[in-house]
């Protein structure tokens, strides 16, 4: 464990589990999560920190995805800086299925203003309104 006084690099990677797979953040956490790291007086998300020591700074407008999809890693492959767009898009794609347990299939869902809604809930919303 470093001390509070060491340079943060050091700070930073005494808090990581490595393993095979995912490097788990093993410090602190937000409510939502996502490994939280104080650099330099500064709450920083876990994941950015990382991938910024292995890769330089993150461009204007990207953020950081879990390319493995665990809030906890930190592992820099696992991470990787695309569009806020493209991030929410590789996360819904992850949903399978809607939230009463029925799966998004082609047969079962209708898109309407850009979100997905399923077939098998409207039909059964529409049958107890009659």
């Amino acid at each position: 464990m470093a001390n509070r006084y060491a340079p943060p690099q050091e700070r930073f990677w005494a808090k990581v589990a490595k393993g095979d797979g995912c490097w788990e953040w093993t410090g602190a956490t937000w409510a939502n999560g996502y490994g939280q790291f104080n650099n330099q007086s500064r709450r920083c998300l876990a994941h950015r920190v990382s991938y910024e020591l292995a890769n330089g700074p993150i461009a204007d407008g990207m953020t950081v995805d879990h390319l493995c999809r665990n809030k906890r890693c930190v592992r820099p492959e696992h991470l990787e800086a695309v569009t806020r767009g493209d991030n929410v898009r590789r996360w819904a794609a992850t949903i399978t299925h809607c939230p009463q347990g029925h799966e998004y299939s082609a047969e079962n869902t209708r898109v309407w203003k850009g979100k997905r809604n399923c077939i098998t809930c409207q039909r059964e919303a529409k049958r107890r309104a009659a």
